[in-house]
């Protein structure tokens, strides 16, 4: 399920860049669609990790990572959050000469990497599985 906002996320990054690139409005609103959609799947795999960190036993090394890892996802979706409304207000401000895209793209950009703390901390491997698996 985390597949989706990873691929949607970077999506939206590269969608901004075509647009910079471009000019082409069709990847300014290609670059939001794709944002909107990523903020809701990130949301919609919440549930499931919130079981799977929840059903981790207290004070354990591999909660504790988890919570790492949880803390920085919803950093991240906060960050495609801010990035979305960023594009919504270009979008209704949108004039003759175009969109102003250099704030979403920082933002997006920021948001890839904390995107990628994110698979570091995922992927590190768990106190509770074999050694060097990655496997949580």
């Amino acid at each position: 399920m985390v597949a989706f906002p990873i691929a949607l996320f970077t999506a939206t990054v590269a969608a901004l860049l075509a647009y910079v690139g471009t000019s082409d409005a069709f990847y300014a609103r290609a670059a939001l669609a794709a944002n909107v959609a990523g903020v809701a799947m990130a949301l919609a795999a919440t549930v499931p990790g919130a079981i799977d960190l929840l059903g981790l036993p207290r004070g354990s090394a591999a909660r504790t990572s988890g919570i790492k890892q949880a803390s920085f996802a919803w950093f991240t979706t906060a960050i495609f959050v801010a990035c979305a409304a960023l594009q919504w207000r270009n979008r209704v401000a949108e004039t003759s000469a175009g969109l102003d895209a250099a704030g979403p793209l920082a933002v997006g950009v920021a948001g890839l990497v904390t995107l990628v703390i994110v698979g570091v901390l995922g992927w590190a491997p768990s106190p509770r599985a074999p050694h060097g698996s990655g496997l949580a």
